[in-house]
């Protein structure tokens, strides 16, 4: 529920020419499937077959939307994320996704420059990233923040004063002080939930940080930089799915947090989302107002 009422599900429940996006999820899920029968497979060809039939799946969620596709890494983080997956098991598989993945992309920058040059279409974030070390920064800076920070709406031009750039750099950095609070919240939860020795749980916790800029891949390769919430989708997700198995891990670690306490908190959190979600619907993202989200 959390991730259906997410801002970004609200982008797509708001705008008719968003409404498909979710479909890039679900197939998404599809390709991770296939890539999880190649992974299992012992015959080398049926590893290559259910392979390359999950590259033209992610193929065809790239199609429709590239954000929504990253989903993929949502599926696996839930997969490989297990409290009693080995080390190793965890670091081939993440291996495996990644040459899926790969090859999926590179299908879809194919597919985008052949459409390109047959119908003569020149498009400002059709780029590559030029500048990696600022991309990078503008991740930790925008997208990072606003996904991390959930539910609540980054302040923007529509409900600030005009002529107050004090006000908008304040609320700013409010925000991104919300959004490391909870990151530390997160991490430090996500190490009581791994089990293993420290290093195991460490390198677990690198994993998972990983999984990060690899849900958002394809706007960090591309030129253009903007952090809209229609593409964070598969970050906010995989943050949602992370602070889940980090109530889990305070909850192993403290006796009063139960197993039943933390569905309690999860599902009021997820109904206090929904309610929240309906009003940001018909508030912001329906109005004119909305039309820099």
């Amino acid at each position: 529920m959390m991730i259906a009422t997410c801002p970004s599900s609200q982008v797509y429940a708001a705008w008719a020419t968003t409404a498909f996006f979710p479909y890039s999820a679900l197939i998404s899920g599809a390709a991770f499937l296939l890539a999880e029968r190649g992974f299992d497979s012992r015959r080398s060809l049926l590893k290559v077959t259910f392979g390359a039939g999950a590259s033209f799946a992610l193929l065809a969620a790239l199609s429709i939307y590239q954000s929504t596709a990253m989903f993929f890494w949502v599926f696996a983080a839930v997969r490989v994320l297990r409290p009693e997956t080995s080390l190793r098991d965890i670091v081939h598989r993440v291996c495996w996704y990644c040459v899926i993945v790969m090859a999926g992309l590179l299908l879809g920058f194919f597919v985008y420059s052949l459409t390109s040059y047959l119908y003569i279409n020149e498009l400002s974030r059709g780029g590559l990233v030029q500048d990696i070390p600022r991309k990078i920064v503008w991740f930790f800076r925008d997208p990072l923040p606003n996904a991390m920070n959930f539910f609540s709406l980054s302040p923007s031009h529509w409900f600030l004063p005009d002529g107050v750039p004090f006000v908008d750099r304040l609320h700013r950095a409010v925000n991104i002080a919300i959004a490391g609070g909870l990151l530390l919240f997160v991490l430090v939860g996500l190490g009581l939930y791994f089990q293993g020795t420290f290093k195991q749980r460490l390198w677990k916790l690198g994993v998972a940080v990983s999984l990060l800029p690899l849900s958002y891949v394809p706007q960090l390769v591309a030129f253009h930089r903007s952090a809209v919430y229609r593409g964070l989708l598969s970050l906010t997700s995989l943050l949602v799915v992370y602070m889940v198995l980090a109530l889990r891990g305070y909850a192993r670690r403290w006796r009063p947090l139960s197993s039943l306490r933390v569905n309690i908190v999860t599902g009021s959190i997820a109904l206090a989302c929904a309610l929240l979600a309906t009003y940001n619907t018909h508030t912001y993202f329906c109005g004119a107002a909305g039309s820099g989200v």
